[in-house]
């Protein structure tokens, strides 16, 4: 195995192999760190399900179609901040404290913003992240705030890398027994 930190490295370093000793074996891979990372990861269950770099801003997109949507239905005067107080609430709030129901939302005391938000601008917030949520599940992707997304969150079982990593703080180290199957 060969990895490399950028495709384009990938791509040559594949070419040179190529030209030296012909077609590459079937037990020889060459990929990036992210590749390689992201299928030890899936291997293990471990599920990122991120939008793809090169689809552009996807995230941002869901963000402001789920405003639109509650902008029609809703004129909670909170629902007239621009769409990066959502992002934040969101992440920040929403996510970051693993709240689960607007119940729990309402409860959460404020810190830092120079006006609270009553309980109606807060259903309407959260109207904003339920929608935005739909989106991502059509989607079928996560956003980096998404508790399920990091290896170490409780509902996300650990891989066990730890003879995976070894291997490269260790060039004499016997490889096999340890890379991903």
């Amino acid at each position: 195995m060969v990895v490399t930190f950028s495709h384009l490295l990938a791509s040559v370093t594949k070419s040179l192999i190529e030209e030296l000793i012909g077609p590459l074996p079937q037990n020889l891979e060459v990929m990036t760190l992210h590749h390689l990372m992201i299928r030890t990861l899936n291997r293990h269950s471990v599920r990122l399900n991120l939008p793809r770099k090169e689809k552009g801003d996807e995230l941002r997109k869901y963000l402001q179609d789920a405003l639109r949507l509650v902008r029609r239905e809703n004129n909670a005067s909170v629902l007239q901040r621009d769409e990066k107080f959502f992002e934040e609430e969101i992440r920040r709030v929403i996510k970051g404290l693993g709240l689960k129901t607007l119940s729990e939302y309402k409860e959460v005391r404020r810190y830092g913003r120079k006006t609270a938000l009553h309980p109606i601008q807060r259903g309407a917030v959260w109207r904003v992240y339920e929608a935005y949520q739909q989106q991502l599940n059509r989607a079928k992707c996560n956003d980096w705030a998404d508790k399920e997304t990091h290896p170490h969150h409780p509902s996300a079982p650990l891989p066990p890398l730890r003879g995976f990593i070894e291997q490269f703080a260790n060039p004499y180290h016997n490889s096999r027994n340890y890379l991903p199957k």
